[in-house]
């Protein structure tokens, strides 16, 4: 599926010991978009929508997000990644 759109100023990056934690605002535009955050693999990861049930979840495979949506676009959701 097609890349999200992430947010100017994002992602966020912080280092804790010895893994990585980043965050985004993406806009979601349809079901299976994904996000390549550039972790080789991902230990975490929480996604929170916007509004109403337009995200329904997140799955992760290898440093990839993959979103689930109802079939909606989401403007604004917030994900965060733990992972190395």
């Amino acid at each position: 599926m097609a890349a999200v759109t992430v947010a100017t100023g994002w992602p966020r990056t912080n280092v804790i010991g010895n893994m990585r934690q980043k965050m985004a605002k993406v806009t979601v535009t349809n079901n299976g978009d994904t996000w390549v955050t550039g972790l080789t693999v991902i230990k975490s990861c929480s996604a929170q929508g916007s509004s109403g049930t337009k995200l329904i979840g997140a799955t992760v495979s290898g440093g990839t997000v993959t979103f689930v949506t109802d079939g909606t676009a989401d403007a604004a959701v917030f994900v965060t990644v733990v992972g190395f």
